[in-house]
């Protein structure tokens, strides 16, 4: 599967259910295939909006043009009401290449996915499960959002994730998210992810994400370049791999940190929040940390933290 799908990347405000576009950005040198007009359906997203404050919550999608030159400088009415102010915006179509809600013990192998919203993204609903995914040799690239999302935010349980290996580099957020909740109602959890060889790099943000109510995380791959410039139109100092509120991960034999291609962009190799518990760092080169950046940078102060072994961090195993 290999689609390719022009991003909208415009500067505009949101009023009501108006977007009012001031400027379309011109693509950089190597990109005009990724960009292309706003058009109807399109959904919107962007660095550092926070969606879920319309009504009703949830990503804003382009009902139609208003006025203005077709597909770029106007205002179009959205299918949603909040209040953005002038920023950086991009639309894609509404298009998830894999996107799986219920089900256990599938096989994605050789795939080769690019320019949808989310690559593969796997959602289950309240009282459904996700599990025994394996996903071997697959290519998930280019995409609007997230390369790999595994989302269990709606109430589901996502479980035994396997990535042998995946490549998930030039994201418009992240090479892959995993997140849960335990909102009212709800309590969706990510149980087992195996992220085996392969590279997260050069994706917007994290070249990997692992938020709450996400636990046993084995990752033995390569997370370069991220916080890309290029991709989301700013550098934003991200690191390459983010544990915010993860627990039980393990990071073995890993190369995290900056290239060299495209300078320092990434700050430092690992975050590891406040919340975030029973992470082991071994093995492997953590040492071409961004400027201003650090290998490790814990503040979680928790001393079931350990790190032994590795290039350019202190060890305290």
């Amino acid at each position: 599967m290999h689609m390719i799908e022009p991003i909208a990347y415009f500067t505009g405000t949101i009023s009501g259910n108006v977007l009012t576009v001031s400027a379309v950005t011109t693509p950089p040198t190597g990109y005009s295939a990724y960009y292309g007009p706003i058009l109807p359906n399109y959904v919107l997203t962007g660095i550092g909006i926070t969606w879920s404050g319309g009504t009703p919550p949830g990503f804003p999608g382009v009902v139609s043009q208003l006025s203005g030159k077709p597909g770029g400088v106007g205002t179009y009415q959205l299918d949603r009401f909040l209040t953005v102010a002038t920023t950086t915006m991009y639309g894609r179509p509404p298009t998830n290449a894999v996107w799986v809600k219920s089900d256990g013990g599938s096989q994605f192998n050789h795939f080769e996915q690019w320019g949808s919203y989310d690559g593969y993204l796997a959602q289950p609903p309240k009282g459904q499960t996700v599990f025994a995914q394996f996903l071997s040799d697959d290519v998930w690239d280019t995409n609007a959002l997230n390369n790999m999302m595994l989302d269990a935010r709606l109430g589901g349980s996502i479980a035994s994730i396997f990535c042998t290996p995946c490549w998930a580099n030039w994201g418009g957020n992240t090479g892959l998210t995993a997140i849960g909740t335990a909102g009212t109602g709800l309590a969706g959890t990510v149980n087992g992810i195996d992220l085996m060889g392969g590279q997260y790099n050069n994706n917007s943000y994290q070249g990997i994400y692992l938020g709450p109510y996400v636990s046993n995380v084995t990752i033995h791959t390569k997370v370069q370049d991220n916080s890309f410039p290029t991709v989301g139109g700013l550098a934003l100092g991200s690191a390459g791999i983010e544990i915010a509120g993860a627990k039980h991960v393990a990071i073995d034999g890993s190369i995290i940190g900056n290239s060299g291609q495209y300078g320092t962009i990434q700050k430092n190799s690992v975050n590891i929040d406040s919340a975030s518990d029973y992470i082991g760092i071994s093995g492997g080169d953590l040492s071409t940390f961004g400027t201003g950046g650090v290998a490790v940078n814990d503040t979680s102060s928790s001393p079931n933290n350990k790190v032994c072994g590795v290039l350019g961090a202190a060890s305290n195993c």
